[in-house]
C-alpha cells in the first residue's frame, strides 16, 4: 500500500488521476471507510495508520473501483469479523456481477456462496 494521498493507496495501481475523487470515496464508503472518504486527499502513511481489517477493506476498495474480470483472494478478509467478512462479500458479489471470484480462506469464508 502506497503512502501519500488517500486517493493514490485507493487507485493504485493506475495513477491517481485515473479516477475522480468521488469514485475513489464512493467504494471506500460502501465498505465502513466512510471516515476515510472524506480524507481522499489527505496526505499520510496509510500502511500505519489504518489497521489490519482498514487496509483489507481499502484493498476491495480498489477491486470495486478496477472491476476485474476474474478476483483471486487469499486470506482477503482475515482481519475482519465474520459479520462484516459477510458483508464484505455481498458487496462485492453485487457490485462485480460478471466478476469470477476464486476466494481462498478459512472454514468461515466457506459459508458464503460467491456464485450467483
Amino acid at each position: 500500500m502506497p503512502s501519500g494521498t488517500l486517493k493514490t493507496a485507493v487507485a493504485y495501481p493506475s495513477v491517481p488521476d485515473a479516477y475522480s475523487d468521488e469514485a475513489c470515496a464512493n467504494p471506500c464508503a460502501s465498505l465502513r471507510l466512510s471516515p476515510l472518504a472524506s480524507e481522499i486527499d489527505s496526505e499520510d502513511n496509510w500502511p500505519q495508520r489504518l489497521s489490519g481489517g482498514e487496509q483489507q477493506r481499502l484493498a476491495i476498495a480498489r477491486v470495486l473501483l478496477e472491476k476485474p474480470d476474474w478476483l483471486f483472494l487469499d486470506e482477503a478478509t482475515s482481519a475482519l469479523d465474520e459479520e462484516l467478512e459477510a458483508e464484505i462479500y455481498r458487496i462485492v458479489i453485487e457490485t462485480l456481477p460478471e466478476t469470477t471470484i476464486v476466494s481462498i480462506g478459512h472454514c468461515r469464508a466457506a459459508r458464503y456462496r460467491l456464485t450467483s
